[in-house]
């Protein structure tokens, strides 16, 4: 048995409607707030990438050493 019965059809319609409007709105801001953290991400590996790490800094510093040595 229909629990619904004693509602209007067109209210039931208008009321499911806006249920799936509503799960679609909130659907759309899972989805901004997923691509934002996913831009973030790119953004922040990005960054690490392009810092030189202090293993670089040292090798540098050896090689630049080496170089002054060998010229002298």
């Amino acid at each position: 048995m229909n629990s619904f019965a004693n509602v209007p059809d067109l209210v039931l319609a208008i009321s499911l409607y806006g249920l799936s409007v509503l799960a679609l709105v909130l659907l759309g801001f899972v989805g901004m707030a997923a691509v934002h953290r996913w831009k973030a991400n790119a953004a922040r590996e990005k960054r690490i990438a392009s810092t030189p790490s202090k293993f670089d800094e040292i090798r540098a510093s050896i090689r630049r050493a080496e170089d002054a040595a060998r010229l002298q």
